[in-house]
């Protein structure tokens, strides 16, 4: 059984960077990191979070967006780069902007040995995701670790279009009708709350290697903000959480 103690240990000489991606670009909620969510604009709740987890060696912000560059350098988050206007478009891949954030990293002298990916789309994410990703991702010596969500619909009932039919997603050979949920693999969906993946990685295909370890986050807390009708669900998450006698956002 590893203890938190060796983590901190093992991680000495293994930095870990959090980098947290926010570019102006966003369509359908414009400014979408800064508007506000629970009273605050959005990205600062998880620059709130990042900030008290004692595994990470730094914070930094990842942006071409000068509104959140000052937001970030005025409650202490690193900005130490602007992100280039070729990889805050549409077409720019979680890799392309990591690697340019890395190698901006290492021209400073700072060469990670692990990349987190903090959105700030996932306001309800806590520091113990932050910090059982880091510990899972360590114990299970595992390439990345990514968090997950059961999934609430299962895909052995969904269906794809084929000209005037609709035929299985996923061909079992037998009617679908004749399958009891209860009898159907449980299954999980990605939902981006917390991702951590090794540098070495992003020379290879895959940015999350091949073996990935995972964490669990439960459903209510899963929320990933695309849309103002998201904001609105999540403030009302929120105040329940709030009436239940949980801690809120």
């Amino acid at each position: 059984m590893v203890d938190y103690q060796q983590i901190l240990h093992f991680l000495k000489d293994k930095p870990i960077v959090a980098i947290i991606p926010a570019r102006a670009g966003s369509k359908r909620v414009p400014h979408k990191n800064v508007h506000l969510f629970n009273g605050k604009p959005l990205i600062v709740h998880t620059f709130e979070v990042a900030k008290k987890s004692k595994l990470l060696s730094r914070v930094i912000v990842s942006t071409d967006d000068p509104e959140v560059i000052a937001l970030a350098r005025d409650r202490g988050i690193e900005v130490p780069f602007v992100r280039p206007v070729q990889y805050a478009d549409d077409f720019a891949t979680d890799k392309d902007w990591i690697t340019h954030a890395v190698g901006e990293l290492g021209k400073q002298g700072f060469h990670p040995y692990y990349v987190m990916i903090l959105r700030p789309t996932s306001p309800l994410r806590r520091v113990e995701d932050i910090d059982n990703a880091i510990m899972q991702v360590v114990k299970s010596g595992a390439d990345s670790v990514r968090s997950l969500t059961k999934a609430q619909h299962h895909p052995y009932w969904m269906k794809k279009l084929d000209g005037e039919f609709a035929v299985p997603f996923i061909d079992l050979g037998k009617p679908d009708e004749t399958l009891r949920s209860q009898d159907l693999p449980p299954l999980y969906r990605l939902n981006g709350v917390v991702d951590i993946t090794r540098v070495a990685n992003l020379s290879t295909e895959s940015l999350y290697g091949k073996k990935m370890s995972y964490i669990l986050i439960e459903e209510e807390r899963a929320l990933d903000i695309d849309t103002y009708d998201d904001f609105a669900y999540g403030e009302y998450l929120v105040a329940k959480s709030k009436e239940d006698g949980r801690d809120g956002a």
